[in-house]
């Protein structure tokens, strides 16, 4: 039998070269270079010339998100040797037919096992854990949350008696909702006395936002003049200001009694703290009713990325937030950014996001990626791709039929099946707020908790209300609690086609072609032609092995699909069958 390999196809973005098109049957060889830290190569093979280059038992897996995940295999070694080929952090690229790359990563382990045979059997993980390797990420994306900003610290009023004797002045938070706080959140100072005789100022009304040591960039706000304070009067101070610590200020600006929206102030360098303070300068005794509202307040890092949106709701998008997290901390990921980039645009505006205390870059995707739930990897050259799911440039559509493939389905059950979501979560005030579909009465609702697809099999029952209630943690705008309840009502759909399936030896894409196993990637996918659901499932996981010349993929999702679901949402079921 003649072999036939063609190379004409174009190549395909996160792959060195196009998969192998072949017309007859490729060989099913593999092969290994391991590249040192210090630059030289090795290669392990099932045709190594040397015993203890002769790679044996090899097994590689992937999955989305997430990308190139584990790959082990066993070589014969003889035991008291140092082998300049088993260091850690030692590069692994497998290879196939046509020099096709099907995995690579980093060499994390080579324990030793004995036995009949001595052996080595290296264990190497994908480039994903590169996004675990730096502990020290710290950014304030976008920070609403108004239980953020509290009282002078205990150093600034001993330094400061007028700050210690407010006892003239009220300072509340007022929730989203409130009359008085014009329906949104906001921080309050008010006044029913001043008594400010003989230079003693107790009439200070102040909060402070700590960094947590992230240096600050700029801060939105509407500072709104509610009753009392003159205009333009010269007398009051209405100022935000900064500091490089918790003992003091500068001030940024004052807005000197006009009511003022949308303020957008740029904080110098090096400045860790801000204040926001209303105080009346000159000695006055007596009775009045003066107010400041300060709502809508926004804190940013100094990252320099675009908000997104309206005044004021406005945030930033995922794309963005993780191209910078990538370039910062992650500098052996590879990327680009744009509608042709590895990283395509995202949509909603993330209204909170926020990394006070040290975290890594795997959490600031996970974080920025829980509201569309777009699938991403780290894949061939260390390329980071984002994407919405099933739509990775380069990605294939593969055809089988149930019997060979072994097709096991999860089934239809009307206990994953679901029409409207209540979400809950806790506002930027502190304060807990559910959300709704339409019909549900709560205060606040939104259709897009609403599933009306006439295809979902909750609504192929007259009347039926299939509703859960789900709770987001963390600090969880409206919007952001809408954008996870949409797409939790449209992953939960999926489940209906999750399963698991083995293919052997061969694949076939959707245009006839056959490709060897190690060819199917998470994020492909496939279609079985002769099952009872239709149309193309996507593949969430594979793993391959040399040994049975196979592949065993989870389709849509995985059999713990709701904890896994749950778990990138942020979230947990509080209720079912609303």
């Amino acid at each position: 039998m003649s072999l036939l390999v063609l190379f004409n196809s174009p190549p395909i973005p996160g792959f060195d070269v196009a998969r192998t098109r072949v017309n007859e049957y490729p060989p099913m060889r593999q092969y290994l270079l391991a590249t040192t830290p210090g630059g030289r190569t090795y290669r392990w093979g099932e045709d190594g010339t040397e015993v203890d280059q002769v790679l044996d038992d090899l097994s590689d897996s992937d999955s989305v998100p997430g990308g190139y995940k584990e790959a082990t295999g066993r070589l014969a070694r003889k035991p008291g040797i140092d082998y300049r080929d088993m260091q850690r952090g030692t590069r692994l690229e497998i290879f196939g037919a046509g020099q096709l790359k099907v995995w690579e990563g980093r060499l994390e382990r080579a324990p030793r096992s004995s036995g009949d045979i001595l052996a080595m059997e290296p264990a190497a993980v994908g480039y994903e854990t590169h996004l675990t390797d730096d502990n020290s990420v710290q950014e304030i994306f976008i920070d609403g949350d108004l239980t953020a900003w509290g009282e002078p610290s205990t150093r600034y009023r001993a330094s400061n008696p007028a700050v210690q004797a407010n006892t003239h002045s009220e300072v509340q938070l007022l929730p989203a909702g409130d009359p008085a706080a014009g329906g949104v959140a906001a921080i309050s100072h008010s006044w029913t006395s001043m008594d400010n005789r003989g230079g003693a100022e107790p009439d200070y009304a102040g909060n402070w936002y700590d960094g947590g040591g992230v240096p600050l960039g700029r801060v939105l706000l509407d500072w709104v003049n509610i009753r009392g304070i003159g205009v333009g009067d010269t007398n009051w101070l209405n100022i935000i200001g900064a500091g490089a610590s918790d003992n003091g200020t500068t001030a940024l600006f004052d807005f000197n009694g006009t009511t003022t929206t949308g303020k957008d102030i740029a904080v110098p360098e090096d400045r860790y703290f801000l204040e926001i303070y209303d105080h009346y300068g000159p000695a006055f005794f007596g009775n009045g009713n003066w107010q400041a509202q300060w709502r809508n307040v926004k804190v940013l890092g100094r990252h320099g990325l675009t908000l997104q949106g309206t005044w004021p709701n406005v945030g930033l998008l995922a794309s963005d937030v993780i191209a910078y997290a990538l370039g910062r901390w992650a500098p052996f990921v590879k990327f680009s950014t744009g509608t042709t980039g590895t990283i395509r645009p995202t949509a909603f505006a993330i209204p909170q996001l926020t990394f006070k205390e040290p975290t890594t870059v795997a959490e600031v995707l996970a974080q920025a990626t829980r509201f569309e739930l777009s699938e991403w990897g780290v894949w061939n050259d260390q390329t980071f791709y984002l994407n919405p799911r099933g739509e990775r440039e380069g990605r294939k559509r593969w055809r089988a039929r149930v019997r060979p493939a072994q097709l096991e389905e999860t089934g239809q059950q009307m206990d994953r099946v679901w029409n409207g979501v209540i979400v809950q979560g806790q506002d930027v005030d502190g304060t807990a707020v559910t959300v709704g579909p339409p019909g549900s009465g709560y205060r606040l609702t939104d259709a897009r908790l609403l599933d009306s697809d006439p295809l979902n099999p909750a609504n192929q029952v007259a009347g039926l209300r299939r509703w859960v209630k789900i709770q987001l943690n963390g600090i969880a705008t409206v919007a952001g609690m809408v954008e996870a309840g949409s797409a939790f009502l449209e992953q939960t759909k999926l489940l209906d086609g999750s399963g698991r399936a083995t293919l052997t030896g061969y694949v076939e894409d959707d245009s006839g072609k056959l490709w060897p196993y190690y060819c199917v990637h998470a994020g492909d996918l496939i279609e079985f032609v002769d099952s009872s659901i239709p149309g193309y499932r996507y593949i969430v996981s594979a793993q391959r092995s040399r040994a049975s010349k196979s592949v065993s993929i989870d389709l849509d999702a995985p059999p713990d699909s709701y904890e896994a679901l749950m778990e990138r949402l942020n979230a947990e079921i509080l209720s079912r069958g609303l």
